[in-house]
């Protein structure tokens, strides 16, 4: 009402109202998509935090059913150790009176167990060794990404990184948003922190081989410095790779790119797409090394011994790391 107001008393010209009529649509409108774009915003956040609730409470879920495995299979060792003390106890005859020794007359050999009875109770012996080595290895890769989520504590918290427990070596699973900058191999600011604080965790790992692979949505990629996503995977994994070694991780790196290969999400929605877009430090154990860092065990705990597996066949892309 103000400006036809003005208008009429003749404060401003025609044409000076029709500018600020403009002005006041184009701020309208601006204002309108801002206000659009943070409702969208406030959707993806909560959906985010929604995915991450549903897998806090998968993660959950999987560690009690491993709890209760375990003491399933406990239950199933005892209960084979004791059928196998009553088939020996059964099978076994009872020690002989000490034979009343005959002049020219040796004594008698003692009775041997059938042949049958004595390939069972090496059988049993046999599955019972088996599933007490299972039953160990499965303490051991527990103990051990234990370990790991001490040690990297700090930064879980700060929901900068993940841990992920996979045929028995733990993972760590970083974002690339959170080392890179966007659309590059080159390191943020923030990055150079987080890799700083990763490498202190990693520190006390020099028996130990780390896999950096780099991954990324299936979007094609082609620049002057990268023919396509697997260069530039590859560059992002040598550069962290590179970085973790000036840090001081005295640990064996190599370099591996998957590209779009490997998604952990769907690549239809913009979430999807900056989850599969990631940094993945595997963490292998060398014959003969620990299978977790020694000062990240709580206090009075024995270092957890290595846990010795078939090599799996390297992914085409690796490459050792360092120059």
């Amino acid at each position: 009402m103000m400006i036809p107001l003005l208008l009429l008393l003749g404060c401003v010209s025609k044409g000076d109202h029709e500018l600020i009529q403009v002005q006041l649509d184009a701020t309208r409108t601006a204002l309108s998509a801002k206000n659009a774009s943070c409702y969208e915003g406030m959707d993806q956040r909560d959906a985010q935090v929604a995915r991450l609730e549903r897998e806090l409470e998968a993660t959950r879920a999987r560690f009690v059913g491993l709890d209760e495995r375990h003491q399933q299979l406990l239950g199933e060792v005892e209960s084979a150790r004791a059928a196998l003390a009553e088939l020996v106890t059964t099978c076994t005859p009872p020690p002989d009176p000490p034979p009343t020794r005959r002049r020219g007359r040796p004594p008698e050999p003692p009775e041997p167990l059938p042949p049958l009875v004595q390939a069972t109770v090496q059988e049993v012996q046999e599955a019972l060794a088996l599933r007490s080595r299972s039953l160990y290895e499965l303490e051991q890769d527990q103990a051990a990404h234990r370990a790991w989520t001490v040690a990297f504590a700090p930064m879980l918290n700060e929901g900068r990184l993940s841990l992920h427990l996979s045929q028995g070596q733990t993972m760590v699973r970083v974002p690339t948003v959170q080392i890179f900058n966007e659309g590059r191999v080159s390191i943020s600011p923030r990055g150079e922190l987080l890799l700083q604080a990763m490498a202190k965790a990693l520190r006390p790992t020099a028996d130990m081989h780390i896999q950096v692979a780099a991954h990324t949505d299936d979007l094609p990629l082609h620049t002057a410095e990268h023919a396509s996503s697997w260069e530039f995977c590859f560059d992002q994994a040598l550069v962290v790779v590179r970085a973790l070694e000036e840090a001081g991780v005295p640990a064996h790196l190599s370099a591996a790119s998957f590209a779009g290969q490997l998604p952990i999400d769907s690549n239809e929605t913009l979430v999807g797409r900056q989850r599969n877009q990631r940094i993945e430090l595997t963490l292998q154990p060398i014959v003969g090394g620990a299978t977790a860092p020694v000062e990240a065990l709580p206090a009075g705990e024995d270092p957890v011994p290595s846990v010795q597996e078939a090599p799996a066949e390297q992914p085409a892309g690796d490459a050792p790391g360092g120059d």
